[in-house]
């Protein structure tokens, strides 16, 4: 103001003075940024005061009363290397500065280095004692250091109480102070552990790494927290975390530990199925077998439900696993170390539940709980039998494929004729490559009932890895027209037309003898099969005839085919042509026709499957003038086309063909009900993510947030992790194309615990690190960035080595630490050659040389 008014008089004593019009004018600008800042001051916006400072020190450079503003808000951002630096240069011309003295306390208290914060303090308050902020500060930190030492000495004299409110008194003192205040906290959780406040601990030591990500300690106790509780994967995930920031042999040890007793926690517990105690003697373990084996053996539940029958057989085969383990001293000891059972032939598939039961209470292989009348030939061992099944069924799943088959074949001499053995026993059959045995069981299971659907559906998949598609996909379509909404058919539907339509027009497919489609009908041993495309078997010189067909129907049912078809037959025209021989010595004219006859076959058998007939036509023409959109034949078909094709569009780079395209699917499938098609809720999110990304493309970010949200909601409603996943990353991408990085920050650390590879882990790290530094929040951006070049190196990828490394050292240069800084600019420049980027290369080299010259 004072200057103000010196250079207004000076105007008036000489109005044409250019230079001081200048200065009047400098220093209402000054006088303005002053009081823009004494507003960002008292709404504790900083870095607003900071930028006003900036400014007006470039009027008045020299100005001690700016720069101290400027520090103690650079204090107060946690920004603590910079406030120092400018303190220290005032006390370097003027050592008795109270303000200067202040700053420099205050980044010391902020850095839980309180004892050398007060010092600096109490002699800010020699030279200025009427400093309130010198006082207040000090204040604080004589309070917090009292009551942290206090909860420290009560804590080593085992008063655990007493420690857990001292530390909780601290923590209302400063909720500023982050640094002290994430130490109280772990403190806090240590002494909640020896209280068995398990789960209190865990929320302070997340509110401790929250405050400080770098604190170590937080995450080590909180790790431990975590193994008490038995959250395995939790723990496994914190000392990840704590060995890829500091590879110690002690990490190393407690991450293996975890890994282990997460590998243990997710196998059955034999005890539990017992019943017993894990220091139980071998005759208390035989004892508790007897007793579970009777309550939960299958004969027991014979007049049970089904339901009831299921379950009690899977609780009697796990207590005989449970006995076959913890009855074998060897077996036992390496359950007990967590050690894997299939290792030194130890294999699990070896046991057999009934034969336990047996050895403890004899009989042919079962135990009855009813009372039967008869000789024992018309007893009927009902338990015995789905016992039987369910082991083979077991088996199977293991792989022991021989043995399931004995079981299946056992089951089947209790019950005959039973669908399910035949089945079972096919898979079984077909995973050993037993076409033809898996073939007459899949016939075996739909002989009686040609509408049972699990043995259609096998059938059909033996044809299909038998190389006969044409007949697999017969199959298909009788399993789907009694099962319409079974995903398997139409996924079986969707494999067998692709295989035919690469296998079409193939020569040396085209004279395949496909075994017959109704076995019944034709006796005889199936080694010997019937030609089921029947033309094949004629002489060379029989006259093909040809079904009559409508040109526009042939063209649908071929599709590409069509132009094959039309080619060949215009070689036969060349009479001359047709004459010739092939190099193996076949005419040429034989084989033309030949393949003509095939592709004719083939017209039929589609026409068959999809008939096209002109009432159809009708009807579909009829159906689509309709404003209302309607379910296609086979919806998964077209939505995988659609979605190809949207893809397509956006990848090339056509926003608007694929937005337009994208909202018409949407507008369809929203008319679809949930009941005809069950995942319509999972396509629409897959459709939303579609419109959100084209909407980027063009520019229009609340267009696209609002589709990406949509998205989210829906893979939140279905618990979709992926899909949450992309949609949380699409979100995020958008808020930082926005400028909006804090809540870029906060979608984008939500998506961390869905994160599966260290390659996302990179570039998800990365992009959170950048927007820190965005937001001058220098630290946290170091922290991210190290995290990131942890998972870089895990994968091996030098392009995200190389950004890692850069972000970690344009943050350490924020923070004034030049020699860290150098060095990781050091190491993503050898990155660079090694990639050969001359490019950037040369952005590094350039950022490298400036750091230097500082």
């Amino acid at each position: 103001m004072a200057a103000s008014r010196c250079f207004q008089r000076v105007l008036e004593l000489e109005p044409d003075s250019s230079q001081a019009q200048q200065e009047l004018k400098n220093s209402e600008s000054i006088l303005e940024y002053e009081r823009m800042a004494e507003i960002g001051f008292e709404k504790r916006d900083f870095r607003m005061v900071v930028f006003c400072m900036d400014r007006a020190l470039e009027y008045a450079p020299s100005c001690h009363k700016f720069k101290i503003l400027k520090a103690e808000c650079l204090a107060l951002l946690g920004r603590y290397p910079e406030a120092q630096s400018v303190a220290s240069d005032i006390l370097r011309m003027d050592s008795t500065n109270a303000d200067a003295l202040y700053v420099r306390g205050l980044c010391l208290y902020y850095e839980d280095c309180i004892d050398k914060a007060v010092q600096f303090f109490v002699q800010a308050l020699r030279m200025a004692p009427d400093h309130e902020k010198a006082r207040l500060a000090c204040r604080n930190a004589k309070a917090l250091k009292a009551k942290k030492e206090e909860g420290n000495k009560v804590f080593k004299e085992g008063n655990f109480e007493a420690a857990y409110d001292l530390y909780s008194e601290a923590l209302t003192i400063d909720p500023n102070n982050i640094k002290t205040n994430a130490k109280l906290y772990c403190n806090r959780a240590t002494v909640g552990s020896k209280l068995n406040k398990l789960e209190q601990a865990i929320e302070d030591c997340t509110k401790a790494v929250k405050l400080d990500e770098t604190y170590i300690k937080a995450y080590l106790r909180r790790a431990q927290c975590y193994m008490d509780t038995e959250q395995y994967e939790e723990a496994v995930r914190d000392y990840e975390h704590v060995y890829q920031t500091e590879k110690t042999k002690e990490h190393k040890h407690l991450l293996k530990n975890a890994q282990l007793e997460l590998k243990k926690s997710k196998r059955k517990d034999y005890y539990k199925v017992l019943g017993v105690d894990r220091n139980a003697t071998e005759e208390e373990i035989k004892k508790a077998y007897r007793k579970r084996a009777l309550l939960h053996h299958p004969d027991r539940h014979s007049s049970a439900s089904s339901e009831v029958q299921k379950e009690e057989e899977k609780k009697f085969k796990e207590v005989g696993e449970a006995f076959s383990v913890l009855s074998d001293a060897k077996k036992r000891s390496r359950y007990d170390s967590g050690q894997d059972l299939e290792d030194e032939g130890m294999n699990m598939g070896d046991f057999d539940a009934n034969n336990i039961f047996k050895a403890f209470f004899g009989g042919p292989g079962g135990f009855s709980f009813e009372d039967t009348e008869g000789d024992d030939e018309r007893r009927k061992p009902k338990g015995v039998f789905s016992t039987l099944v369910a082991n083979g069924a077991w088996l199977y799943q293991k792989g022991e494929y021989k043995k399931a088959i004995e079981s299946y074949t056992t089951a089947l001499t209790l019950k005959p004729g039973d669908t399910t053995c035949f089945v079972g026993r096919s898979k079984c059959y077909l995973k050993m490559g037993q076409y033809e045995r898996a073939l007459e069981d899949a016939d075996a299971s739909i002989d009686k009932d040609k509408t049972f659907f699990e043995g259609l559906y096998q059938k059909a998949e033996v044809l299909y890895l038998m190389g006969e598609f044409q007949s697999a996909l017969v199959f298909y379509h009788r399993g789907q027209r009694i099962r319409p909404h079974t995903q398997m058919f139409r996924l079986g539907i969707q494999k067998a037309e692709e295989a035919i339509e690469n296998s079409v027009g193939n020569l040396d497919n085209s004279f395949v003898i496909i075994p017959d489609l109704f076995p019944n009908e034709y006796p005889g041993k199936r080694n010997q099969p019937i030609a089921a495309v029947e033309y094949l078997t004629r002489e060379k010189n029989e006259k093909i005839q040809k079904t009559p067909k409508k040109e526009k129907t042939t063209r649908k049912l071929l599709r590409e085919f069509y132009t094959d078809q039309k080619y060949l037959e215009g070689l036969l025209k060349d009479k001359n042509l047709v004459k010739s021989k092939m190099k193996n010595g076949d005419n040429l004219k034989d084989v033309i026709e030949e393949t003509l006859a095939y592709l004719d076959i083939c017209t039929e058998f589609w026409n068959q499957e999809c008939p096209e007939t002109p009432e159809k036509e009708k009807k579909m023409n009829s159906k689509g003038t309709s404003s209302s959109p309607r379910m296609p034949a086979e919806p998964a078909e077209f939505l995988l086309k659609s979605l190809e094709d949207i893809d397509e569009e956006l990848t090339s780079g056509n926003a608007k063909s694929g937005l337009k395209k994208a909202e018409e699917v949407l507008k369809t499938v929203q008319g679809w009900s949930e009941k005809e098609f069950p995942n319509k809720k999972e396509v629409l999110g897959n459709l939303h993510g579609c419109i959100g990304n084209a909407w980027i493309e063009l520019g229009k970010m609340d267009r696209a947030l609002e589709h990406h949200h949509k998205g989210l909601e829906l893979a939140e409603q279905c618990k979709l992790p992926e899909a949450t996943s992309r949609a949380l990353d699409s979100i995020g991408r958008v808020y930082a194309q926005m400028g909006e990085f804090q809540q870029a920050i906060q979608v984008w650390e939500k998506k961390i615990p869905l994160v599966r590879g260290d390659l996302e882990k990179t570039w998800l790290f990365h992009e959170i690190g950048w927007c820190y530094l965005e937001l001058g929040r220098h630290e946290d951006a170091r922290d991210y960035g190290v995290r990131s070049a942890a998972a870089a190196d895990e994968t091996a990828d030098e392009k995200w080595q190389i950004n890692a490394n850069v972000l970690v050292a344009q943050s350490q240069l924020k923070l004034g630490n030049m020699e860290s800084s150098v060095s990781y600019f050091e190491k993503a420049l050898n990155l660079a050659r090694r990639h050969q980027d001359s490019a950037i290369i040369n952005a590094i080299q350039k950022a490298l040389d400036e750091v230097e010259q500082h």
